[in-house]
């Protein structure tokens, strides 16, 4: 991914130079030279969110509803970060709080 709300100018490239760009970008980080067997362009002007001030207390204010309402969880990029990778990450934090939940529903606690 490259460009967003920080260099935001990559849209007006070319396909072939937005190709350019990432593979000098891979040699300099990783020095990797291959070219890649495909490679494909797609252009999302607003494609990755951009959290607003107030964006921490708003999440705390979701989190003290949801403590009233057990057994509601929020996922994904609007809350715990912007990209893939962050998502991915709160992901095995979040399965171990569900699936607690649900042992404790089992066993006689809440149902879920």
């Amino acid at each position: 991914m490259i460009g967003g709300a920080h260099d935001p100018d990559v849209l007006s490239l070319t396909d072939q130079q937005i190709v350019a760009t990432v593979l000098e970008d891979l040699q300099w980080a990783m020095g990797l030279r291959a070219r890649p067997l495909w490679e494909r362009v797609y252009r999302w002007r607003l494609g990755i969110a951009q959290y607003t001030v107030g964006h921490g207390a708003r999440l705390a204010r979701i989190h003290a509803l949801l403590a009233r309402k057990p057994g509601i969880w929020v996922a994904g990029s609007s809350y715990y970060g912007i990209s893939m990778n962050a998502c991915m990450e709160k992901a095995p934090s979040q399965a171990q709080e569900i699936l607690a939940f649900l042992g404790g529903a089992r066993k006689g606690g809440r149902q879920a």
